[in-house]
C-alpha cells in the first residue's frame, strides 16, 4: 500500500476538491415539468392498427371507457363495449 504526505498529496487534493466544486452549480435548482398523475394521462383515445389488429378506445375522466373498431366508431352505436376503467398505482382495471 502506497502512502503520501501532506505535502506530496496536496495537489491531487487541492484537485480532487477543484473538481468537486465544479460539479456542483451555483444558483437556484431549476426542476422540470412536474408529471401528472396517470388518471389524467390516460384520458383520451387510442388506437391499434393493422396487423396486430383493429381496435380503438376511449378513456373519459369520469372513469367510463368505449371500445370501437376504430376511432370514426367511437360515437356509433351500438359501441363495441362500454364500461369503467380505474388506475390504482400502476394497475389498471377495466370493467
Amino acid at each position: 500500500m502506497r502512502s503520501c504526505s501532506v505535502a506530496s498529496c496536496g495537489g491531487f487534493a487541492a484537485a480532487l476538491v477543484l473538481v468537486a466544486l465544479a460539479a456542483c452549480e451555483a444558483g437556484p435548482h431549476i426542476a422540470g415539468p412536474v408529471k401528472p398523475p396517470n388518471t389524467q394521462l390516460i384520458v383520451g383515445e387510442y388506437e391499434r392498427h393493422p396487423p396486430d389488429g383493429q381496435t380503438a378506445i376511449r378513456f373519459r375522466p369520469d372513469g367510463s371507457l368505449r371500445l370501437a373498431k376504430s376511432k370514426a366508431e367511437l360515437d356509433a352505436e351500438p359501441a363495441v363495449a362500454i364500461g369503467s376503467w380505474k388506475l390504482d398505482g400502476d394497475r389498471l382495471t377495466l370493467t
